[in-house]
Parts: structure tokens; C-alpha cells; sequence
């Protein structure tokens, strides 16, 4: 397990951060950690369950 900063989800998504936070907004992306006053992360493994997820779906409809 893995933590990591929003920088890193970005750049492994590919989303904007006003995107990432929309989509948190409406409970479609694995929500934030706060692990200290000023920092927050995400858990690696939620953010690679996601994006399969979305693989799966791209999939699902392609075919």
C-alpha cells in the first residue's frame, strides 16, 4: 500500500484537478486522505482499482 499526493493522481489519471475534484464531488472518484493538518493523499491501490474500473467500462461499451 501506497500513499500518494494529488500531483501524482494527475499525472497517473491524466485528469485536470478541477476534474479529479468534480468527480470526487459526485462520489465518482476514491475520496482524499487527510493524514496531517496541510496534507492530503490518496491510497495508490484506489486510484489503479479506478482506473480499471474505467478500462472495464470502455470495454463493456465498445463491444
Amino acid at each position: 500500500m501506497q500513499f500518494i499526493k494529488l500531483k501524482d493522481v494527475l499525472k497517473q489519471t491524466g485528469l485536470s484537478r478541477s476534474h479529479l475534484y468534480h468527480l470526487m464531488s459526485v462520489n465518482r472518484f476514491p475520496a482524499q486522505i487527510k493524514i496531517s493538518h496541510k496534507v492530503v493523499v490518496w491510497l495508490n491501490q484506489d486510484i489503479e482499482q479506478w482506473m480499471q474500473e474505467r478500462i472495464e467500462e470502455h470495454r463493456t461499451i465498445t463491444m
